[in-house]
């Protein structure tokens, strides 16, 4: 069976950038338990709303923070990620990168 696929979707977090966003920023804040909830999420304890939930609410989102987990994306990328999204280009898929909010940080990548 013969099936091409027209759209190819990254999550940007972990898949394009060795980095998970909310956690760059809550080094950045200084909020030490942001990781231990992104780490229940990951592992199931925990279910994606409620991850996302205690995490954001905790966080604030200036843009110079957002400058910052951007340089921290763009520095910490995937090797080969580039080439990848290119060969995927170049046989005719629709590359399209999911995030959970941070436009500002993953626009710039």
């Amino acid at each position: 069976m013969d099936i091409r696929y027209k759209q190819i979707f990254f999550d940007f977090d972990s898949t394009i950038s060795k980095k998970e966003g909310i956690d760059v920023l809550s080094d950045i804040q200084g909020i030490d338990d942001v990781g231990k909830i992104t780490q229940k999420g990951m592992e199931g304890q925990i279910d994606l709303k409620e991850s996302y939930l205690k995490r954001t609410s905790k966080l604030s989102f200036p843009p110079s923070h957002m400058k910052i987990v951007s340089d921290v994306y763009i520095a910490n990328l995937y090797p080969d990620v580039r080439e990848t999204v290119n060969i995927l280009k170049f046989f005719e898929k629709e590359v399209i990168v999911v995030s959970g909010g941070f436009y500002e940080a993953i626009e710039p990548v």
